[in-house]
């Protein structure tokens, strides 16, 4: 790569710079500044432009340029390595994906998330739907693109993508904004992208619950084991999903479980019937 760019220097030049041992003599890289340019790139992204078709997007940490500012310190860093002979190109390639790529973030945040599971801040179910959103939904969507290049408008074409049940969309799109939101916290991004405005919960249909009647729920009890019963009773005083509820301990007088769970953010009616 130095070679390459020594060569398209020397083609430039009234006469070639003098080399010795396939290093310039510092007083030829005054031009090597002054050809390399700053652009603007896609997106919100810059990158320098250097002799012989050598393009930089990123800097040495693989960074990618947000701002000119950071282009700047970039080439006069290339240039003093041209300087001295140690400019290589290859430590300016993106050789590993960035954590700033939409995939590659999605999947540190799932770890984090596989975490919270451990430390009791979330519920097994949740982190399954969390897991089935990012790799099924939002790798395929999102995947190649840098996270901080993601705006309104990919947001709202992913959205009226989803061809589900409204409640199901609403679910999806609930962890997509959580993605965004910890990013944002995390500081990977300096702000959430705009969500649709009609993706309320006001809006949302009211489930058509298909109770069943005491007779039912009677002949279903027989088949349960008396633990059961318990679980089911907690399950509905609490408001409480299956995949929330788990025994906690066991009762040192009566020997009954006794269980715990995430509560339910949404307030529902409740049938039950305490005999």
């Amino acid at each position: 790569m130095v070679d390459r760019l020594k060569n398209n220097l020397t083609g430039q030049a009234k006469q070639p710079y003098p080399t010795t041992q396939n290093k310039f003599y510092a007083g030829g890289w005054e031009a090597v500044a002054k050809l390399g340019r700053i652009h603007k790139d896609t997106g919100d992204r810059w990158l320098i432009k250097l002799p012989g078709n050598v393009r930089i997007f990123c800097d040495k940490q693989h960074r990618s340029f947000y701002s000119r500012q950071h282009c700047e310190w970039t080439l006069s860093q290339i240039t003093a390595e041209l300087e001295i002979g140690t400019f290589d190109a290859d430590f300016y390639a993106k050789s590993k994906k960035s954590l700033q790529s939409f995939d590659v973030y999605a999947e540190h945040w799932l770890q984090q998330c596989e975490r919270k599971v451990t430390l009791g801040k979330l519920s097994k179910v949740h982190f399954r739907h969390l897991r089935h959103c990012v790799r099924n939904l939002f790798n395929p969507f999102f995947g190649q693109l840098n996270i901080l290049d993601i705006k309104g408008k990919h947001v709202n074409e992913f959205w009226l993508s989803l061809e589900k049940a409204p409640k199901t969309i609403y679910n999806i799109m609930a962890a997509l904004h959580r993605l965004f939101n910890d990013a944002h916290r995390d500081e990977v991004i300096q702000k959430v992208p705009n969500f649709p405005p009609e993706l309320r919960p006001s809006d949302l249909p009211e489930p058509n619950w298909q109770w069943a009647s005491e007779e039912v729920q009677e002949q279903i009890f027989e088949h349960l084991d008396p633990e059961d019963l318990y679980f089911i009773l907690f399950q509905a005083s609490h408001g409480t999903r299956t995949g929330e509820t788990s025994p906690t301990s066991t009762c040192s007088k009566c020997a009954k479980p006794v269980f715990g769970g995430y509560g339910n953010k949404k307030s529902r009616d409740i049938r039950m019937r305490v005999s």
